[in-house]
């Protein structure tokens, strides 16, 4: 499959979308190191950062919230801000052990 490149935006985006994917690549290999966990083997409602960060600020912390059928994702949103949702798949490495 080939795709046309008419502008040099577009070329900017493509080239961008593929960056991404390699970055989600080598993402993939630092999983459960540093005493991480999984998502989907935390409790409702509990406190993760998707860092290893010591003192997160407010900002960093999320919470735990549903698991979502229809996307296979769970929903987690800020701790400081509860209309900021993301939804994370259940296998990405999360870490609880820190100071807040």
């Amino acid at each position: 499959m080939s795709t046309v490149i008419k502008s040099h935006s577009q070329y900017i985006t493509l080239s961008m979308c593929f960056q991404e994917g390699e970055r989600k690549k080598k993402r993939g290999n630092l999983k459960m190191k540093n005493g991480a966990k999984k998502l989907k083997d935390l409790k409702k409602g509990e406190y993760f950062t998707l860092l290893p960060i010591s003192h997160p600020t407010e900002k960093t912390v999320l919470i735990k919230g549903d698991y979502d059928r229809s996307t296979k994702k769970y929903d987690c949103g800020r701790f400081y801000d509860i209309s900021v949702s993301h939804q994370l798949n259940g296998d990405r490495a999360v870490y609880t052990d820190f100071i807040f």
